[in-house]
């Protein structure tokens, strides 16, 4: 049994006292609520939506995102105990400024709390939940551990929008995604330029350089002096590429294969779905997003490990033959590259699609 609640109780501590009200008696065990709260401020739809989902033990890092993110935002988070909503209320109850989540659509979702499926976090669906919550034509969806550059958001309101609006084919603009060093001190990158001189000091890496993010081409986004002439490179679709993108909610763009839990294959499918129909691929040059290192995660409800790693729905052995089956046999091959820089990038794209 689902039960879907939109409506604008008041204050978002209101929100959790709502959720506590809910379970008193544990009459709502076998329930699950989606709770939808708007936000105070309302933006024009021609602009962006920053979507993220989380667990409670990440409301301190959202905060980080709120803080760089100065447009509309939707988030939704998972409560994936029933213990977890009291943390959730006397977080609201702590806030030091009530107006931080303004610009929030917030999503909360009470899984059944009487199943252990609810273990096997559901990242698609609350991805999908998170955008189709959001009031804008345009989103950019991303991890709460991430923190966009200061200017990410001015920019892509007043260029990306015109850019994507006009565009004849898809468009997707990759923002560049790096790391910085957990033992890094220093103040965190502004410009390319900062990130430069974390590069080069050793403060600043590539999570997965190869397969996971080596097709966003990082030499090009760190070499000041190559391609200046747009504020963008294009590069080609590379199978188990999982880039984070800006893109618009119209047309062709398809929401997120809710099969997918846990972690693996949850972005891959996305990208590949995207190259299947024909998007283009623009990295942003002067623009990022970078998250601080930090220890393993241990994904909520962390006793239940072995149930949460149960595989219900695999990228290799399910979901590529049904993409054969849709689109054909050349369905990983970048369809949509107009200009790619494989020569000057040198890397070659034999082999990109045979993964």
């Amino acid at each position: 049994m689902l039960s879907f609640v939109l409506c604008n109780v008041g204050n978002l501590l209101e929100v959790a006292s709502y959720f506590e009200n809910q379970l008193q008696g544990n009459t709502h065990e076998e329930e699950e609520i989606v709770f939808v709260q708007p936000p105070n401020i309302q933006f024009s739809e021609d602009t962006i939506s920053l979507v993220a989902q989380f667990s409670v033990n990440r409301l301190a890092r959202f905060e980080g995102v709120i803080k760089s993110w100065p447009g509309p935002i939707s988030a939704v988070i998972y409560l994936t105990e029933a213990s977890e909503i009291p943390i959730l209320h006397n977080y609201f109850q702590a806030l030091e400024d009530p107006n931080l989540y303004d610009r929030v659509t917030l999503t909360l979702v009470k899984p059944r709390y009487d199943q252990l499926e609810r273990y096997q976090y559901p990242i698609n669906r609350l991805r999908n939940l998170g955008i189709k919550a959001a009031h804008t034509t345009y989103i950019y969806v991303m991890d709460v551990d991430f923190i966009p550059s200061p200017q990410l958001y001015q920019y892509a309101r007043d260029h990306l929008v015109d850019m994507i609006s006009k565009s004849t084919q898809p468009i997707a603009f990759v923002v560049p995604c790096v790391a910085i060093q957990e033992n890094y001190s220093g103040v965190f990158p502004a410009t390319v330029a900062d990130l430069q001189k974390l590069f080069t000091n050793g403060d600043a890496y590539i999570t997965d350089p190869r397969a996971g993010h080596g097709p966003t081409q990082y030499g090009l986004l760190l070499t000041p002096s190559i391609f200046r002439s747009k504020p963008y490179y294009e590069v080609c679709f590379e199978s188990q590429w999982e880039p984070y993108y800006i893109v618009s909610k119209k047309g062709l763009h398809p929401l997120y294969d809710e099969r997918f839990k846990n972690q693996g294959g949850d972005k891959q499918q996305h990208a590949l779905h995207l190259n299947a129909l024909g998007y283009r691929f623009l990295v942003l040059k002067d623009h990022f997003m970078y998250h601080l290192d930090h220890a393993k995660f241990s994904w909520p409800g962390g006793g239940f490990r072995s149930k949460q790693n149960t595989a219900t729905f695999n990228f290799f052995g399910d979901y590529l033959p049904e993409m054969r089956r849709r689109f054909g046999s050349t369905f990983k091959w970048p369809r949509g590259c107009q200009n790619p820089f494989v020569l000057e990038q040198k890397r070659s794209l034999l082999g990109a699609a045979m993964h």
